[in-house]
């Protein structure tokens, strides 16, 4: 896919050559991926109405009142809250980060995070409960003896697997055991969460009331609107790439770079085998007396034909016939059998 940015795909590009060889970044597009990335660009910016809507759902969806819910957390599953309410994934997540950048809220990525518990009750009532329950009474002594501080503190259970182990039981057979003394409220009990998080930052306010920094909004909007722009000029305009990727990144290069689909003719028409060879031996001859700058290669032929020529010279730098010294000045290398 087309990076919505070209800084990212100036990263993405820039692997290809790390190993210090020759490389060659290709990117495919088509008017489609323009209008894809027009519509990403319309979602990541949902209007005020839809903000609202979204903030009004998640107050159902959690059930939570007006003036309720601050530094409260729950687990969000993004594709499920918006089959429920019938809304668009995309817009839904926009909406969150919109409401997350106006401090209403805080999303999570998915993470992992073991169960913790920690233990409720004193030692006489503990240890009434362990008369009482014996097939419970292993359970609590093993949770004792692994989990130092489980008496004051939340601790987290790690290795349950060698806990079941120990009391010969299976992880699911235990797990069903913890959220029995967490019923019967000897340990509060915190099963292993593996969903995105979504914290409420502030009390939940009538719809009326919410409120967005719309200033920053509009900066953001404003600032990915020209970064797109200059995504599909880089992918339609008909300039040297190279010289658009460093005007953009406010610098300055004279000369094009020789290499790219626009100066070596690529986005043109193409040339026949017998005009390639014709070229090629026109080229490997001239460089054979001298070596030769890009602008000097290309006047030994008529305007008429630069673009073949930089085709041709395309295709011998791929075949490891052409290379150039650190004066930019190209010269035959390889040997012919």
């Amino acid at each position: 896919d087309v990076p919505d940015n070209l800084e990212a795909y100036f990263q993405e590009a820039g692997r290809a050559g790390r190993d210090g060889e020759r490389a060659f970044a290709i990117l495919l597009y088509n008017e489609n991926d323009k209008l894809k990335l027009q519509k990403q660009f319309e979602q990541a910016y949902p209007n005020l109405a839809q903000i609202k809507t979204v903030y009004q759902a998640l107050g159902s969806y959690y059930q939570l009142a007006v003036g309720a819910g601050i530094d409260k957390g729950f687990d969000f599953d993004l594709g499920e809250f918006a089959k429920r309410f019938g809304l668009n994934q995309a817009e839904v997540y926009h909406s969150l980060k919109m409401l997350e950048m106006s401090g209403w809220l805080n999303l999570s990525d998915a993470v992992s995070v073991p169960a913790s518990m920690q233990f409720k009750v004193n030692r006489e009532t503990l240890y009434d409960y362990q008369i009482k329950n014996p097939k419970l009474d292993i359970v609590i002594r093993e949770l004792l003896r692994n989990y130092q501080g489980i008496s004051n503190n939340y601790v987290p259970l790690r290795n349950l697997g060698y806990l079941a182990k120990a009391i010969q039981t299976s992880t699911t057979i235990l797990e069903k055991q913890f959220l029995k003394l967490h019923t019967d409220k000897i340990v509060d009990y915190r099963p292993r969460k593996d969903k995105p998080q979504l914290y409420f930052l502030k009390e939940r306010v009538p719809i009326e009331d919410l409120t967005i920094d719309m200033e920053m909004y509009s900066f953001r909007k404003e600032r990915q609107a020209f970064r797109l722009k200059k995504v599909i000029e880089y992918c339609e305009k008909a300039n040297c790439r190279s010289q658009q990727l460093l005007a953009y990144f406010g610098e300055s290069q004279s000369k094009r770079c020789g290499y790219c689909d626009v100066c070596s003719g690529r986005n043109e028409a193409g040339i026949s085998k017998l005009e390639y060879e014709k070229y090629k031996e026109k080229i490997k001859m001239i460089l054979r007396l001298e070596s030769l700058s890009l602008e000097e290669i290309t006047d030994s032929f008529s305007p008429k034909r630069r673009a073949k020529v930089l085709k041709t010279m395309a295709y011998l730098i791929e075949e490891g016939f052409l290379n150039k010294y650190e004066n930019e000045k190209f010269y035959w290398k390889k040997a012919e059998k």
